[in-house]
């Protein structure tokens, strides 16, 4: 009887069923999250000089682009 239970170790097919389930949840969680971290949504009413300040914070512009663009959405 001991020898149909494994001797302590799972059949290779036993542990495919066992992980799948939490293999499964654990790709969706982090699917979710890279996809609302890269697709974030816009609304077409964001303000121009809000959305150009952002730029300028992440290191998208430099200063003096920043400046010119800010200009240029003033007029």
């Amino acid at each position: 009887m001991w020898h149909m239970m494994g001797s302590g170790w799972m059949h290779p097919l036993g542990w495919i069923i066992m992980l799948a389930p939490v293999l499964l949840i654990l790709w969706l969680l982090f699917s979710r999250t890279r996809v609302s971290e890269y697709h974030q949504p816009t609304s077409r009413t964001e303000d121009p000089l809000e959305i150009l300040k952002v730029r300028y914070a992440k290191g998208e512009i430099t200063r003096e682009e920043y400046e010119r663009m800010r200009e240029e959405l003033r007029q």
